[in-house]
C-alpha cells in the first residue's frame, strides 16, 4: 500500500508545485530586470560580516525591493520544501493540496514579517537602527542566495528525478550548513558593530535565531 502511493505522487507532479515554480523563476527574472545588479548587490550585502569597508554596500542597504523579493521567493521555496518534502504520501495525495499550500505560504510570510517587525522594534528600542538595517539586510540577501541552490536542487528532484533520488538528505545537509554559516555571519556582524555584553547578545540570538530554527525543525520532523 505504501508503495502505491509513492508511485501516485512520483508520477504525478501537483498542479501548485508547478505553478510555485515558475512563480520563484518570474519572481527572480523580475527582480534582476528591476535590478541588473542584483546578484551583486545579495553577494556584497550577504558578505557584511566579513567586510572592512562598509562604503562598499551602503548604497544596497535597506533597499525595499531586494527585501520583498528574498521574503517572497524565500517563503515559496520553502512553502515548496514542505509540500515536498515533509508530509507522508498519504497526506500530500488526500490534502486539498492547493489551499494547503497558499495557507503554507501565507503562513511563512507571516511568519518572516513577524520576525522583521521583531528585530526592528528591538534594535529601535536599544537605539542601534543602523545595526538593525545591517543585520536585515544580510539575512535576506544570504536567504536570497542560499535559496536559489536549494530552488535549482528543488527543480532537480520534481522535474528530473521525480523524488527518486537522494536530493532530499543533500538539501537537509545544505540548508543546516547554511544557518550554521549565515548564524555565525550574524553572530560576527554584530560582535564588530554593537557595543552590548556578551549576555545581551545571547540572550538576542536564542530569541531571535536559535529558538525559532529548533522549534521549526522539530515540528517539521515529527509530521515528515
Amino acid at each position: 500500500m505504501q508503495s502505491n502511493w509513492d508511485n501516485i505522487i512520483r508520477n504525478t507532479l501537483p498542479l501548485e508545485l508547478k505553478i510555485a515554480l515558475l512563480a520563484v523563476i518570474g519572481l527572480l527574472a523580475l527582480m534582476y530586470s528591476a535590478n541588473s545588479s542584483w546578484i551583486t548587490t545579495n553577494r556584497l550585502l550577504a558578505s557584511l560580516p566579513i567586510q572592512r569597508f562598509k562604503w562598499k554596500t551602503e548604497t544596497y542597504l535597506n533597499s525595499s525591493l531586494n527585501r520583498f523579493g528574498s521574503l517572497v521567493t524565500s517563503a515559496i521555496i520553502l512553502s515548496i520544501l514542505v509540500r515536498s518534502y515533509f508530509l507522508s504520501p498519504q497526506e500530500n495525495f488526500m490534502l486539498d493540496s492547493s489551499i494547503y499550500f497558499i495557507g503554507l505560504c501565507c503562513l511563512i510570510i507571516l511568519l518572516f514579517l513577524f520576525k522583521w517587525l521583531s528585530m526592528s522594534l528591538y534594535f529601535r528600542l536599544h537605539q542601534q537602527e543602523e545595526i538593525g538595517t545591517l543585520s536585515l539586510d544580510y539575512q535576506y540577501a544570504f536567504n536570497q542566495l542560499v535559496g536559489i541552490l536549494v530552488f535549482a536542487l528543488l527543480c532537480l528532484d520534481l522535474l528530473y528525478f521525480h523524488f527518486d533520488s537522494p536530493i532530499k538528505v543533500i538539501l537537509i545537509y545544505v540548508i543546516a550548513l547554511a544557518y550554521l554559516a549565515r548564524l555565525f555571519g550574524h553572530i560576527a556582524l554584530l560582535i564588530n558593530n554593537l557595543s552590548y555584553p556578551l549576555l545581551s547578545l545571547f540572550i538576542y540570538l536564542c530569541t531571535f535565531e536559535i529558538a525559532p530554527a529548533l522549534v521549526i525543525t522539530k515540528v517539521l520532523f515529527e509530521n515528515s
